[in-house]
């Protein structure tokens, strides 16, 4: 599937840029949607359905790891101790697949 996004840039003279994005369909698509991600936001605890065997990894906005579980296989993963903000949770799986969403924690 291509997308094609055309922007409009007003000063002095006009400028038409074509941007080109290529996005891939297939088969691959649908295995990275089996992995659910709620609450979001959340205040603590986070419940990860689909993710087992997975490391599972959290990092704050400044890309610092704030915790990890190298073999992820519980139903939720606990971040008591994290401030308010907006994190990126990191699950990789075994088969090389990684998978990023965005988590905001509020308390």
């Amino acid at each position: 599937m291509v997308l094609h996004v055309i922007v409009f840039e007003y000063l002095t003279a006009h400028s038409v840029y074509e941007i080109d994005l290529i996005f891939a369909v297939g088969q691959q698509e649908n295995s990275l949607e089996a992995m659910r991600v709620y609450p979001n936001p959340t205040s603590g605890t986070i419940y990860i359905m689909g993710a087992q065997n997975t490391r599972v990894s959290l990092y704050s906005p400044s890309g610092t790891l704030v915790k990890s579980v190298e073999i992820f296989n519980a139903p939720s993963f606990n971040i008591p101790d994290v401030s308010n903000g907006v994190y990126m949770l990191r699950v990789e799986r075994t088969n090389g697949t990684v998978i990023q969403k965005k988590i905001v924690v509020v308390k």
